[in-house]
């Protein structure tokens, strides 16, 4: 067979077998490139649907964001205006606000956005404003876009009180903190005196660093410091993660201190030719008689009076004033108790004569009870005082301890007090012991999970001239509540007696003027005589300080915060 040939003959078969089968499936081969390019172009406009509604959404998504960081914007407006003014304004200052966005609270086109936006903010007063000392604010911010996207902001503004601090000093210059020193709360120094705040901080102490509180105001200081590492003199500064945790829990993002430059490390100056710091100095309020005047139960003015209220008790002693506090008159000796009932008792000493005055919160009423000898007389007010207790002279002594909260049925009524002097008259205070809380801080837990403590315990602010705690107080002491010293906190003799050392601890918080010796250290750092500080923060303080402890003055905090829907008619 010649297998050429035969293949030739089956492959003409097989061309025409082919091309007939090619012609028959013609038809078919047309319908199914229809098909798909149908299936394509549907496909391809799902896809640009999809694309078209993403970048839809996308472009929502922007102007939802323009529009909200606009209205934030508003409430940062609002709160710098309350912070330029040279006192908290009232409600007649504020309707309508003409020195802010105009007589109508709007600006149109704010911040360079496209015409046809706008941006109404509005500032409410507090309703208690009027008597309170900490005022407070309602914020209302909302930003409208040209093409009707709108965001509403609502925030809750409230002066900041010094409360919040740990320690707070104006000078800083009159000693150094050692790494025996700790603070479970925020640190600031103003610096006013030029003199630096210097820490002797040790390198190998990251698990116990000077600073324990982890917030990002851990420490802050409106100019510069001097550190000194492991021995006095020895200046180096922290530059590691390592060393500054060895100084703040939190490192260097909680530490603000120094001062702003520019990308070439040039100082920035204010208009008066200062170098501007990190941290703004905050200033203590100017002296004024505004605790012995809500002690009186008279209206404290926009602007605090710097005279004395000439309604003023002249006698001796102490007098219980109805819609307002405890005023005692001249030099005395105060000693702070809890009875068998949980009341708080408050005894007075001047010379032979011994007031005790018991506050029964739960029943609402004041007994006083004057012993005089062997004379005593008693007397039943069917009211409490407002939390004041102000004293026109020196308190040679105080101790003692703070009663409970008042806690039944869901309802907790506050035993929160606050001490004061005549501040302006140079009247001082003297710490000869101790001052508790009746529920004590459990410090090997975050306060937050102490509910014990949170829930009942009350709460005492010291305000005062000078604040010294007396040589004979004890070796270890606590104070617990806000010392608030106009001049000083310090040890009266811090070394006496030689050699002998002890803890003070304070729970709640410090500020003062210039900040005050407690001890005395040899090169290494370690205590010769005088008391090792520490300071834990009760955070309680920051939003519910003691009744008319002075607030920071232009500085406010905001406390709440919500987005809205629409504006409050």
């Amino acid at each position: 067979m010649n297998y050429a040939k035969y293949c030739g003959h089956r492959e003409n078969q097989n061309l025409i077998t082919l091309k007939r089968i090619r012609v028959r499936n013609h038809g078919s081969v047309m319908i199914l490139v229809t098909g798909l390019l149908f299936v394509m172009t549907l496909g391809a406009l799902s896809i640009m649907t999809v694309v078209g509604n993403s970048m839809t959404m996308a472009q929502r998504r922007e102007q939802n964001t323009e529009a909200f960081n606009m209205a934030d914007s508003g409430v940062d407006l609002a709160k710098a205006w309350l912070g330029q003014q040279s006192a908290p304004p009232a409600e007649s200052a504020l309707q309508p606000l003409n020195n802010f966005f105009g007589s109508t609270g709007t600006i149109s086109n704010p911040f360079g956005t496209s015409p046809g936006s706008s941006l109404t903010v509005r500032i409410d007063a507090g309703s208690t404003n009027t008597s309170a000392t900490q005022k407070h604010y309602l914020v209302e911010s909302q930003a409208v876009l040209a093409n009707g996207v709108t965001a509403t902001v609502r925030a809750y503004l409230q002066q900041a009180s010094f409360g919040k601090y740990a320690y707070f000093t104006v000078n800083d210059g009159g000693g150094f903190w050692d790494f025996n020193n700790h603070f479970e709360g925020p640190f600031h120094s103003n610096d006013a005196d030029g003199l630096q705040s210097m820490f002797l901080w040790n390198s190998s102490y990251q698990t116990n660093p000077i600073f324990t509180y982890t917030g990002n105001d851990a420490f802050s200081v409106s100019g510069n410091v001097t550190w000194w590492k492991n021995t006095i003199g020895n200046t180096v500064p922290p530059s590691t993660v390592s060393d500054f945790k060895a100084v703040a829990s939190g490192g260097q993002a909680t530490m603000t201190y120094g001062y702003k430059t520019d990308a070439n490390g040039n100082y920035l100056l204010d208009g008066m030719g200062n170098k501007i710091p990190n941290s703004s100095a905050i200033p203590l309020p100017t002296t004024s008689y505004a605790q012995q005047y809500a002690t009186l139960g008279l209206p404290i003015p926009a602007t605090p009076p710097t005279t004395p209220s000439s309604a003023a008790p002249t006698h001796a002693g102490v007098t219980f004033v109805h819609g307002g506090g405890l005023y005692i008159h001249g030099d005395n000796q105060m000693a702070l108790s809890v009875d068998s009932s949980g009341r708080q008792v408050i005894t007075v000493t001047q010379g032979t004569t011994v007031q005790t005055v018991t506050v029964d919160l739960a029943a609402n009423d004041t007994i006083t009870t004057t012993q005089v000898g062997s004379k005593s007389t008693s007397v039943t007010s069917a009211s409490v005082p407002n939390g004041l207790i102000y004293s026109d002279g020196n308190i040679t002594s105080l101790h003692g301890t703070i009663a409970n909260n008042v806690v039944s049925g869901g309802t907790t009524i506050p035993n929160a007090w606050t001490i004061a002097t005549d501040v302006a008259a140079g009247k001082n205070v003297t710490l000869s012991g101790s001052i508790k809380y009746l529920t004590p801080r459990n410090l090997s837990v975050p306060e937050s999970a102490d509910t014990n403590f949170v829930t009942n315990a009350g709460l005492l602010g010291i305000l005062s001239n000078h604040v010294g705690v007396a040589s004979g107080a004890g070796p270890n002491l606590e104070f617990d509540g806000s010392i608030f010293a106009a001049q000083t906190f310090d040890a009266l003799d811090p070394t006496s007696p030689s050699g002998s050392t002890g803890t003070m601890l304070s729970i709640g918080g410090v500020i003062t003027q210039n900040a005050g010796v407690f001890a005395y250290a040899d090169s290494s750092g370690n205590l010769t005589s005088g008391y090792q500080e520490q300071y834990h923060y009760d955070t309680r303080l920051a939003n519910t300080p003691p009744p008319f402890l002075p607030t920071t003055g232009s500085h406010y905090d905001v406390v709440s915060w919500q987005r809205k829907q629409v504006l409050l008619n």
